[in-house]
C-alpha cells in the first residue's frame, strides 16, 4: 500500500510526523516543531509556553494531522 495502512475506511500514514515544542529565538513565545518522515518540516505557532505547545500536541494534533492529510477531524 506504499506506506499507509487502511483503518475503519480512512488512510493512515506509516509514520506520524515527529511533533516537539521549540522557544523562538527571540524568547517571545513557542511554537511546535513538525518533522515528516517524507516531506519538509513544518512549524506551528502562537503559543505563550512550553506547557501550551506541549498540550496542543497532547489534545490537537491529532485532528490538525487529519485536517492537514485531508481526513475528518474525530469528533
Amino acid at each position: 500500500m506504499g506506506g499507509c495502512a487502511i483503518f475503519h475506511g480512512m488512510t493512515i500514514p506509516a509514520k506520524k510526523p515527529e511533533m516537539r515544542p521549540r522557544e523562538l529565538k527571540d524568547a517571545s513565545g513557542w511554537y511546535v516543531l513538525v518533522q515528516w518522515p517524507d516531506r519538509p518540516s513544518e512549524q506551528v505557532g502562537g503559543f505563550c509556553s512550553e506547557d501550551e505547545a506541549q498540550q496542543w500536541i497532547d489534545q490537537d494534533s491529532d485532528n490538525w494531522l487529519r485536517k492537514r492529510l485531508g481526513e475528518p477531524p474525530i469528533v
